[in-house]
């Protein structure tokens, strides 16, 4: 999905259960696909009961800071327990939290400070231990506990590498978004198996306040628009994004992203990519940005044109090029049949059939070939996802004596 990152200075919001379980984090964070921190769970632990039914959370960007507050509501299914519930003191990309606290069932609780080590080694050894506030909350067995939790960041300047245009960080990137005064903010939400079933629901809402306007958002992709001052997201059962029983027209992301300026409007912006896009016709990540523009002023159309006649017109090129730059010339493939799924325009992959199947073939050369050891979640999706798009495109076969008879 190409909208992954989002802008102004997040931090991380890691709602991480100590149970007896995987842990379960939700964060908003800098760190682009940072995937979080976890905390440090006790071996031999049995599987958690805990529900998380509901998740609520809201931003308020201000020029000169970051509010954000977030609820939890979950429920315990198995027997009363007590358990540590841990914030980071800053997330995976160094961004402190200032002013961080916490409430249950909207009272304060006393926090006190730990330092928890991965298990699991999500998190590379320079960048453990950077501290932990934690509350100690007791569970009675099916009642609903509310935990409520607020903190402030300071607004940071995007760059090429956390802003979202591949994971690349190059002059003439940063040059745009320098240009463009662009600011990234992103919420990621995380099952991770702790949680007994889904994330029941998400709704995340970033507010913005004077003297922004929902003009100066430039990149919110598939948000449900309010007024003015506030762009939406919704989520549902959101189970993580490494199992493909869920289907690829029902694969649900669990990160949202917002993209926003603090000088320009998506039209300016929108205007200067094109302008970057006459200069260098071929660039991939230049088109996965304007197309991004487009969605976010509900031209989705325009974005699944835009996108699908780029690859069709430099399949050759973007073949070769996906030797060095395999994740940008999936996620443009990807994302084709995606949005064409989601308009309802089957005409478009039939039209543009060999082009996205011959891209999805490299694509997924690619993947198996370099594909680590032992095999990731991000491995395991790609690959998924690149063969359901070939079987989806596989010339229909006539039986011979069907054809005989014509």
């Amino acid at each position: 999905m190409l909208y992954r990152k989002l802008v102004c200075a997040a931090a991380m919001v890691a709602l991480s259960i100590g149970t007896c379980s995987q842990p379960s984090i939700a964060d908003n964070t800098s760190a682009p696909l940072s995937g979080g921190i976890t905390i440090d769970i006790p071996p031999g632990a049995t599987r958690s009961m805990l529900t998380l039914n509901q998740e609520t959370v809201t931003m308020d960007i201000f020029p000169e800071r970051c509010i954000t507050t977030a609820r939890f509501n979950i429920i315990n299914l198995s027997r009363p327990t007590t358990l540590d519930i841990g914030f980071p003191t800053k997330d995976l990309g160094g961004t402190d939290f200032y002013k961080v606290e916490g409430w249950l069932n909207g009272k304060g609780m006393r926090s006190q400070r730990k330092a928890f080590a991965p298990r699991w080694g999500e998190v590379p050894p320079h960048r453990r231990g950077p501290g932990w506030i934690v509350w100690s909350v007791h569970f009675p067995f099916g009642q609903t506990q509310y935990i409520d939790v607020a903190y402030e960041t300071k607004p940071a300047r995007a760059t090429a590498l956390n802003y979202g245009l591949g994971e690349i960080e190059d002059p003439k990137y940063n040059r745009f978004i320098e240009e463009n005064d662009l600011r990234h903010v992103q919420y990621v939400m995380y099952s991770k198996d702790i949680w007994k079933g889904p994330i029941g629901k998400a709704d995340v809402t970033a507010k913005f306040h004077k003297p922004y306007t929902k003009d100066n958002v430039i990149i919110a992709a598939r948000h449900i628009a309010s007024d003015r001052s506030k762009v939406r997201w919704h989520f549902e059962n959101l189970y993580d994004n490494d199992k493909p029983k869920l289907g690829l027209n029902t694969f649900e992301p669990h990160a949202v992203a917002l993209d926003f300026s603090a000088t320009k409007t998506l039209r300016e912006v929108t205007s200067a990519a094109r302008r970057e896009l006459e200069n260098d016709p071929l660039d991939p990540y230049m088109v996965s940005f304007l197309g991004e523009c487009y969605a976010t002023d509900n031209r989705r159309q325009d974005k699944l044109n835009l996108i699908a006649n780029f690859l069709s017109t430099n399949t050759k090129y973007l073949a070769d090029y996906a030797r060095d730059h395999n994740e940008i010339v999936r996620e443009l493939t990807v994302e084709t049949f995606r949005l064409a799924d989601e308009i309802n325009s089957p005409q478009t992959v039939k039209q543009h059939r060999y082009a996205l199947r011959t891209l999805a073939k490299v694509c997924l050369n690619y993947e198996k070939t370099h594909k680590p050891v032992p095999m990731t979640a991000s491995a395991r999706t790609n690959i998924w996802r690149l063969e359901n798009l070939l079987e989806k495109t596989d010339p229909v076969r006539v039986a011979r004596y069907e054809r005989r008879r014509r």
